[in-house]
């Protein structure tokens, strides 16, 4: 028998409390985790220097307050990042599991990207976003998108650079043999 982790990763506190974003992404994992009997919620979110807690257990009291039962309820308290969310929430889970990861509708796309660099099959939820911080969302990850996929980036900009010196010496070469 497998079980259903969901990944709800975290995203600050405001003293010992959860921000409304992060409340956000911690309901729509309680949504998922009622859709999925038998399934176990891991809050995923370390202490961060100016953070009082480690952002997990404020989850974890966010969820518990919400109804779901503290043995559904795993904390991983470690990371720092999303790509360290992942990586140590995955080493918490039974093998042979099935996870998904929740996060807001804008980070998605790259914690899914970051888990596929691990090797994880997984799929995503978004919870929803607040309006007004919806641009400042996506040109943050767009920015962090960029900088997990710099090689990537950087071998597409050598490769038209290469292509476009090779047209101008070719259009050069071609443009003095037909003025002779």
């Amino acid at each position: 028998m497998f079980t259903q982790f969901s990944i709800v990763l975290g995203a600050g506190l405001i003293g010992k409390k959860v921000t409304p974003l992060l409340a956000s992404r911690i309901d729509r994992g309680i949504e998922i985790y009622h859709k999925n009997p038998g399934s176990k919620l891991i809050m995923s979110g370390g202490q961060g220097p100016d953070e009082e807690i480690p952002e997990s257990h404020a989850m974890a009291a966010y969820a518990e307050e919400h109804g779901v039962p503290k043995s559904d309820i795993i904390i991983e308290d470690r990371s720092m990042t999303t790509n360290q969310n992942i990586k140590f929430s995955h080493q918490l889970m039974a093998p042979n599991s099935t996870l998904c990861i929740v996060t807001n509708s804008y980070h998605v796309y790259r914690a899914l990207v970051l888990a596929k660099r691990q090797g994880l099959k997984c799929i995503g939820y978004g919870a929803k976003t607040k309006w007004y911080f919806t641009l400042n969302a996506f040109i943050r990850e767009f920015i962090a998108y960029l900088v997990i996929t710099k090689k990537m980036q950087l071998s597409i900009i050598g490769l038209f650079a290469f292509i476009n010196t090779a047209l101008a010496i070719m259009y050069y070469i071609f443009t003095n043999m037909m003025s002779y």
